[in-house]
């Protein structure tokens, strides 16, 4: 611009859904060259009707600059005060497209998936799903089930994947859980213009991996835990919270108080590993075998065969006459909670501890090992109890835990000999139960997603978003492990 000191420069805008982060571009690089010489011009065009500007209003969510937008507040000439006339109905909002790139198959990282989608897809936000890795399972049914999604195959290229973006014009790309043959997709989407995010979970990050993530323009967590380890290592890279719940009308009906004189019920929901599998089912199968309750029985669901978790496990399940064996998917896996009294869940690492918060969600309270994630979710002796675990430290961010089989037994055999002790938590637990239900997840996701990828307004690194009661439960939470 060819720039003369008695110039008068006009700077026009109008406001078009969807255009708010480049207007607000536009606004800076202007004021920025112009904003000695920057004078409101509405002021003459209200003086010919008869009135005087006597000041301004700040409009909107932005803060006071340049980039905010006023109102005027004007004053008739016979002193008559007269407020700006009203703003236009806004037009209706801009569809955004957001990708989603996961595993999918029945699976927790897969249901984890399904119901940020389900909680983004409505009027104004479409989800497009990117599956890969693990192909040969690939399942679009349900409960995972969803109208828009591509099978990748393994490893999709950079290209394929950016094909992909573009052809469903994606404002916006969420890796969920960042296989390490993921990061050339991330820089391939990057290079092409995507904002891309990640939603990751502890169990499956590599120490080495860690420093790359602030590649990414934001991170999605869906637990406080995982929220302060990536803000310690990258406090400048924006972060949205979303302290995970199940939805309710998933659930079985709540059961009351256990009834009298019958006998405990245990529950365990093993995945597709087997022998040595993170869940430490093959562990879990060994203590109960010492513990040998005589007034209790275990459910034990599991999608690996049982052959799978090696010999002496296989023939504990086939004689055992108080483990009742579930092989294969459950189609409601909240079905696999009902009529149960507790959770045994010794976990050696998790990355959010779903059956934790699922068993929680309907009534139940948990054992659990003492480390992350499982000890993200309750508070010790009141909604369940924690059993002793040795950190053994390797490649993996999160450290494996090695639970002693003779300690669990014996809180088992402690359990089930006091049954009075597991109707209590349980009774605390249908108490709280209001802290694992999905209730205001979903809106806060969708509002705080929109106007980060349209005004660039980065959520709340305070997390005034979230329900005072879950903040407060989470500072109780971290006092009662002695975290804080």
């Amino acid at each position: 611009i060819l720039y003369v000191p008695d110039s008068v420069v006009l700077h026009l805008e109008s406001k078009t859904p969807g255009r708010a982060k480049g207007i607000r571009h536009n606004r800076m690089t202007f004021f920025e060259r112009w904003g000695d010489a920057v004078r409101p011009d509405d002021q003459q065009y209200f003086a010919e009707d008869g009135y005087r500007v006597t000041g301004y209003t700040r409009h909107g969510n932005d803060p006071d600059g340049p980039t905010a937008t006023y109102l005027p507040e004007i004053e008739g000439v016979a002193g008559e005060t007269v407020s700006a006339p009203p703003p236009p109905e806004p037009a209706p909002e801009r569809m955004l497209n957001v990708g989603i790139i996961s595993i999918w198959h029945v699976r927790g990282v897969t249901l984890l998936a399904r119901q940020l989608a389900g909680a983004l897809d409505g009027p104004d936000i479409r989800t497009h799903i990117l599956a890969r890795w693990e192909s040969e399972k690939f399942f679009d049914g349900p409960p995972v089930d969803h109208p828009r999604i591509f099978n990748g195959g393994d490893d999709p290229s950079p290209g394929d994947c950016v094909d992909w973006a573009k052809s469903n014009r994606l404002d916006a790309v969420l890796f969920v859980e960042v296989h390490p043959r993921d990061w050339k997709r991330v820089d391939a989407l990057k290079a092409a213009g995507f904002r891309v995010f990640a939603y990751e979970h502890l169990d499956i990050l590599r120490i080495e991996m860690l420093d790359r993530y602030n590649r990414f323009d934001g991170m999605v967590h869906s637990s406080f835990e995982a929220w302060r380890v990536f803000r310690r290592h990258h406090p400048r890279l924006p972060a949205l919270v979303i302290p995970w719940g199940v939805p309710e009308n998933l659930l079985p009906a709540p059961r009351g108080p256990r009834p009298a004189g019958q006998p405990l019920r245990f529950v365990h929901v093993a995945g597709w590993g087997g022998l040595n599998n993170r869940k430490n089912t093959d562990g879990l199968i060994r203590a109960w075998h010492r513990a040998n309750p005589e007034n209790a029985v275990l459910d034990l669901h599991t999608q690996a065969p049982a052959d799978q978790y090696g010999p002496d496990c296989a023939r504990i399940l086939r004689d055992s006459r108080t483990i009742m064996l579930h092989e294969g998917t459950v189609e409601n896996i909240h079905q696999a909670y009902a009529g149960a009294d507790m959770l045994l869940w010794p976990s050696k690492r998790e990355g959010l501890g779903l059956p934790i918060v699922e068993a929680l969600a309907c009534g139940l309270p948990a054992l659990i090992s003492d480390g992350y994630m499982m000890k993200q979710w309750l508070l010790p002796d009141i909604h369940g109890v924690v059993c002793p675990a040795t950190a053994r430290e390797g490649m993996m961010y999160l450290p494996e835990l090695r639970v002693d089989e003779n300690v669990l037994a014996e809180m088992i055999g402690a359990l089930a000999a006091h049954p009075e002790r597991v109707d209590a938590l349980a009774e605390r637990v249908r108490d709280d139960r209001e802290l694992w239900l999905w209730t205001w997840q979903a809106s806060v996701l969708r509002d705080q997603l929109r106007a980060w990828l349209e005004d660039g307004s980065a959520p709340d690194p305070a997390l005034g978003y979230i329900p005072a009661r879950l903040l407060d439960f989470e500072e109780e939470r971290r006092r009662a492990f002695g975290e804080s």
